[in-house]
């Protein structure tokens, strides 16, 4: 793809949600991480409903 070309709807959901699942790894390196220690499931459920609702067009592109 050449800069100037227009990206697609399915590569700009499917960036986002790399960019979701990358960032649910960083997040406790820099956040207390306790609250994640105690309810794991919690967190792992939210952000792979974010991812979800990326790639099946549920949000605003």
């Amino acid at each position: 793809m050449l800069y100037g070309e227009n990206i697609s709807e399915a590569a700009i959901r499917l960036g986002t949600a790399s960019r979701i699942f990358y960032m649910a790894g960083k997040i406790p390196l820099r956040l207390d991480i306790e609250p994640i220690k105690k309810n794991p499931d919690y967190f792992i459920r939210r952000y792979i409903q974010y991812a979800e609702e990326e790639l099946c067009s549920k949000t605003i592109v």
